[in-house]
């Protein structure tokens, strides 16, 4: 989907509008991937305690390298 035309080929008000729309979709997803983000850190903890687990996982198999 482009909004190209909306902005190049429209009147200002029109431009601004679709820039707003832009504005306010990019904000809905940016706050869904936060969520989405802040569930997965309190179900499965931070980058350190996952990267932890799989090396205390991996030794306890035997795999030591």
């Amino acid at each position: 989907m482009s909004y190209k035309t909306y902005v190049e080929e429209g009147s200002s008000e029109t431009a601004a509008n679709t820039i707003i729309c832009i504005i306010h979709q990019t904000n809905y997803l940016l706050d869904q991937l936060l969520r989405k983000l802040e569930d997965d850190f309190k179900k499965e903890g931070g980058f350190t305690e996952r990267l932890y687990n799989y090396r205390k996982n991996h030794r306890e198999k035997g795999n030591n390298n």
